[in-house]
């Protein structure tokens, strides 16, 4: 016997309400279905169905079954549609959203080599560090830095990055480098908005979150490539990301200051809509980015080392 048929004629049943219902709707004969029926209920022994001339019920133990034949069916559709990817390739447009900094840096060049392996994709990158709602505004995938909120999204940890206080050797040469964490509100601070608020310094000290006294700013702007530049000109501390300030610390025109207590450490995420099944174009995105992050990634900082050359 055709069990996994028997099994979907079953559930069309149920789902139907009525033998000649769902027997259209598998493209049968009534008597096929009821043969399938037959057959399944010989074979496991039980009675599914409860028949009378005006309708259907499911038996106690046709209820529980039905549970089972409905997880039985999705997980074989699974299966067949993990087989269908392996021998496919991604295809179609994936739209993706990503922090603008960090887009900019680590995702946008990511995308040629992506290209180059999959000739049938297509992107739609979005760089912008408003907080995009996937469902509705239509994205496939976005990357995420940060506590994750709780939500129906699913995530995907690709890396993690530190954020460190930064300034110019000019700058602290000039006005003194902070000893302690305190220090940093008496100097000039480039500060990062977002949406208009102000997050503010917070530190992971010792397993636990301290946060700077209050700061008076010298400037406040919503993109950190611009704090790190007007940093690099010696325009005071900055609190930024490592994959914004990496390149400008290995050259020599920033210095990390306070590297073993003023620093925090992020999750760097992929998410997407919760499904059973994400697209392969999603999962192989993803899967993508983090084998290009996988290890240390590129953008990542040796605060330790970087503290002992500084003295």
């Amino acid at each position: 016997m055709d069990l996994l048929n028997s099994m979907r004629t079953v559930v069309a049943i149920v789902d139907a309400g009525s033998f000649t219902r769902a027997a259209e709707r598998l493209s049968l004969s009534r008597a096929m279905a009821s043969k399938h029926v037959a057959d399944l209920e010989a074979h496991l022994g039980v009675r599914l169905f409860n028949r009378t001339t005006r309708r259907i019920s499911l038996t106690d133990t046709g209820v529980e079954m039905v549970g089972t034949f409905r997880q039985v069916l999705e997980l074989v559709e699974e299966t067949l549609r993990s087989a269908s990817d392996h021998a496919a390739a991604p295809s179609g447009l994936l739209r993706v959203s990503a922090p603008m900094s960090f887009g900019l840096a680590h995702v946008a060049p990511m995308i040629a080599p992506y290209l180059e392996m999959h000739a049938d994709a297509r992107i739609d990158l979005s760089l912008n560090d408003r907080f995009v709602d996937l469902i509705e505004e239509g994205y496939d995938l976005a990357i995420r830095i940060g506590q994750l909120a709780d939500s129906s999204l699913i995530a995907t940890r690709l890396a993690e990055s530190r954020i460190v206080v930064v300034a110019a050797p000019t700058y602290l040469e000039r006005y003194g480098t902070p000893r302690r964490i305190e220090d940093i509100a008496m100097h000039r601070c480039l500060d990062y908005s977002q949406g208009g608020i102000r997050r503010g310094w917070s530190f992971d000290h010792k397993g636990q979150a301290s946060r700077t006294p209050a700061l008076e700013s010298a400037v406040v702007c919503n993109n950190g490539d611009a704090l790190v530049g007007m940093a690099v000109d010696g325009g005071g501390l900055a609190y930024q990301p490592d994959f914004v300030v990496a390149e400008h610390v290995r050259a020599g025109r920033l210095s990390i200051v306070l590297g073993e207590v003023a620093t925090r450490t992020l999750g760097i995420y992929a998410v997407f809509p919760a499904g059973r099944h994400a697209p392969l174009k999603t999962r192989a995105f993803v899967d993508h980015l983090r084998l290009a992050y996988a290890g240390t990634p590129p953008w990542s900082l040796d605060n330790k080392s970087q503290a002992r050359r500084r003295r």
